[in-house]
């Protein structure tokens, strides 16, 4: 899969995550792409807009970002399967750390697909709550 296809991939499931279709992202997101490094494209892609909405919420540019996502992930990390692996993904990839998210990503991977799909599933939730936020903010800065 070219780096477009990935990325037009991924922008469609966060798309329907934002929208209140997690399930429905998921299937957008991995479907039937193999184990490979476009899988880890497409969760690099979401976590890309998780960091970026990060940054939008906190008024920093991306390279002084320094991010803990245990105020945006709702309940307790280990309530949801996958949640737990999904934060620290995005917390790592938010904060530059590239080797770190392939090796967690790689992490989720290595357990099987339910895992993996635990896992994607609770990325694109993380996500598209803080894109939610950032754009709940902006309409009500605009509003006033």
């Amino acid at each position: 899969m070219k780096h477009q296809q990935v990325a037009r991939r991924a922008w469609d499931a966060l798309v329907q995550a934002v929208a209140g279709n997690v399930d429905g992202a998921l299937e957008q997101l991995v479907g039937n792409v193999p184990e490979s490094q476009a899988s880890f494209g497409l969760c690099c892609d979401v976590a890309e807009a998780g960091a970026r909405a990060l940054c939008r919420i906190h008024g920093l540019l991306p390279a002084a970002a320094q991010f803990t996502l245990v105020e945006y992930v709702p309940g307790s990390l280990d309530a949801v399967p996958g949640r737990a692996l999904a934060a620290r993904f995005l917390e790592t990839y938010a904060n530059g750390d590239d080797a770190g998210a392939h090796d967690l990503y790689a992490a989720a991977a290595a357990r099987g697909r339910p895992e993996r799909l635990a896992f994607a599933r609770e990325l694109l939730a993380i996500v598209a709550r803080l894109v939610q936020s950032t754009t709940t903010a902006d309409a009500s800065r605009y509003a006033a």
